[in-house]
């Protein structure tokens, strides 16, 4: 039989609950070794676009991502292919 815990050892343990919570996120904000941090997040205001293997129109198309889907944004990049409007 387990014997009641006093309202003392029911904050010593809350506290200790509470503070590996708060640690736990702060590791996962940390982007994972070789990887750099994401610039931000994007969302997608037309109707759907093409997402590219590397920064040109005529590269290879991985998928579309359609109208309010959001995009972890990597990196700044201006192509020099265009299009002019990005």
């Amino acid at each position: 039989m387990t014997k009641p815990i006093n309202r003392r050892e029911f904050i010593k343990l809350s506290s200790l609950g509470l503070g590996t919570i708060a640690i736990k996120p702060f590791h996962r904000m940390l982007p994972p070794e070789g990887r750099t941090a994401p610039v931000g997040i994007g969302r997608v205001t037309v109707s759907s676009i093409g997402v590219f293997k590397e920064p040109n129109l005529k590269s290879e198309r991985l998928r579309i991502r359609q109208r309010d889907d959001l995009v972890t944004l990597k990196e700044d990049l201006i192509s020099p292919h265009g299009p002019q409007h990005n």
